[in-house]
């Protein structure tokens, strides 16, 4: 007779936890909406842990999602990657989206972040609006190869108008950088600290305002701020290291030229900020009051000073410091050394008054030039409301 041949046991597809180890499970999946994926991963200890988390994740949404996908590209264990497909596919049948290769480019949300190498990475910003509006670009070489980059239009005033963010080939980072040249002229170098220094204003305003903060810009953050000392002032202080001094006024001429360029064109007070200042000057001109033009002009400057006080407080002035800093620094960098000297010297007087006027002479400026353009789409607006009216009575037969 043949032995018998002896059965073998099969492994348990799912053993048992230790008492610790259920402890640790609870945890994570506590923190998985308050945490990233990259922080989770560093509290996992073994693969049986990765294998457990992925089977006891709730099937509810990217949360789960990225998770899944981290744990897929951090553990290569056959039984840890077969319990993400069985995660993934119970997620596919709650309606999520998921992405059909694993290894594949998926979409800029669910992509996730390797380990990133510290050589070589590459920061752009583009000018600044007149709302405090402007793009940047950061991208970081990754392990073992690609380009983890993140793309953004940042308000100095609201935080993060959007931000996203994904892995490239090198191929497509290239055309990437092109777009971003030629639309958004998003084509300043800038170092990591500097463009970091950017998104975290940006981060602290979203947190101040309406919380929306973009899930990407969260799993870029953790990766990317890792030895990066953020920026205590611009960095044209260190490109100009002797500044004009602040009691030095630019003239009007210079001030002209500055805001004249044609990065400086949008830069008008808003019109909602404005339009009480013009109301009130409107009903001023209106009165009946027999004046001088001296004592005409003293009522509408003395109306000019207190519209300056409540609506540009220092807060907003040093907001306004800040973005003639920043511009300095971008006619800097295209070789236009002369602007970038006067809006330095225009940012070191945005905190000061003149001894002859109650308003800022930088703000001054702004003011007068936005009434006049104001005055002009004032203007040009009856004008094309006339000629309308007129065409429109030229067509009526008699």
């Amino acid at each position: 007779m043949k032995p018998k041949k002896k059965s073998r046991k099969k492994t348990a597809s799912n053993p048992s936890l230790r008492p610790e180890e259920k402890i640790l499970l609870e945890s994570l999946l506590q923190n998985i909406k308050t945490e990233s994926p990259e922080d989770i991963l560093e509290k996992i200890p073994t693969p049986e842990m990765a294998r457990a988390l992925a089977l006891n994740l709730p099937p509810d949404g990217e949360t789960t999602l990225s998770l899944l996908l981290s744990l897929n590209k951090a553990f290569e264990r056959k039984d840890v990657q077969k319990a993400v497909k069985r995660a993934l596919f119970k997620l596919r049948s709650k309606g999520v989206a998921v992405p059909d290769r694993l290894d594949g480019e998926g979409s800029l949300s669910l992509r996730l972040f390797g380990e990133l190498e510290r050589k070589n990475p590459e920061g752009y910003v583009g000018p600044i609006d007149g709302t405090g509006t402007r793009g940047v670009l950061v991208s970081f070489p990754r392990l073992p190869s690609g380009y983890d980059a993140g793309i953004g239009v940042v308000s100095d005033e609201t935080g993060f108008v959007e931000f996203h963010a994904a892995t490239y080939s090198k191929k497509r980072l290239t055309a990437l950088k092109q777009h971003l040249f030629e639309e958004m002229h998003v084509r300043i170098p800038a170092s990591i600290p500097h463009v970091l220094t950017i998104l975290e204003g940006a981060y602290a305003k979203s947190q101040q305002g309406s919380l929306n903060i973009p899930p990407d810009y969260l799993r870029l953050r953790n990766q990317a701020l890792r030895n990066v000392t953020l920026l205590e002032r611009s960095p044209i202080y260190e490109l100009l290291p002797e500044p004009p001094a602040p009691g030095e006024f630019p003239t009007p001429s210079r001030l002209e030229r500055l805001f004249g360029h044609g990065l400086m064109e949008t830069w008008l007070i808003g019109p909602d900020e404005i339009e009480p200042l013009l109301v009130e000057m409107e009903e001023t001109e209106g009165t009946p009051l027999l004046l001088s033009e001296a004592q005409e002009q003293g009522r509408i400057q003395s109306i000019k000073e207190r519209w300056a006080q409540k609506a540009f407080p220092e807060s907003k002035l040093v907001t306004l410091k800040h973005r003639l800093e920043e511009m300095a620094y971008v006619f800097h960098k295209r070789d236009e050394t002369e602007l970038a000297g006067i809006a330095l010297s225009a940012a070191l007087l945005t905190l000061e008054k003149s001894p002859l006027q109650g308003i800022n002479p930088v703000l001054a400026f702004l003011l007068e030039k936005s009434i006049a353009f104001y005055e002009k789409l004032r203007l040009d607006t009856e004008g094309e409301e006339r000629m309308a009216k007129e065409t429109s009575h030229s067509l009526i037969l008699p």
